[in-house]
């Protein structure tokens, strides 16, 4: 699963694209549904804290990703990570342009 989290100059996440390779139509489909609400969310000024809030912890297949030493319980969890990693390096990194922040969250093979 790959996540692209586009954001403002500001460093504050206005969209997410989610794009999953190799899996049915169904999970493609909700995964897109997802970032699209998450999308929607934070256009209306929903904090992204507030969503990885909700989404962190949902398990379904974890699995392990061990390039950042992790557990990743589902895809939303894994995109709940992703999206505090971005908070996290904005932090640590201001951003001061708008640009995306791609990430590579691991799926059960």
């Amino acid at each position: 699963m790959y996540v692209t989290v586009g954001y403002l100059k500001q460093g504050k996440p206005f969209e997410i694209f989610i794009t999953v390779e190799g899996s049915d139509g169904c999970e493609k489909g909700y995964l897109e549904a997802v970032g699209r609400l998450l999308s929607v969310g934070l256009q209306y000024g929903v904090p992204a804290e507030e969503f990885i809030k909700q989404l962190s912890g949902i398990s379904c297949v974890p699995v392990s990703d061990p390039s950042k030493g992790r557990m990743v319980k589902s895809p939303v969890d894994g995109l709940a990570l992703t999206l505090q990693e971005f908070i996290d390096a904005s932090k640590n990194n201001p951003r001061t342009e708008e640009s995306c922040y791609d990430a590579v969250v691991p799926e059960q093979v």
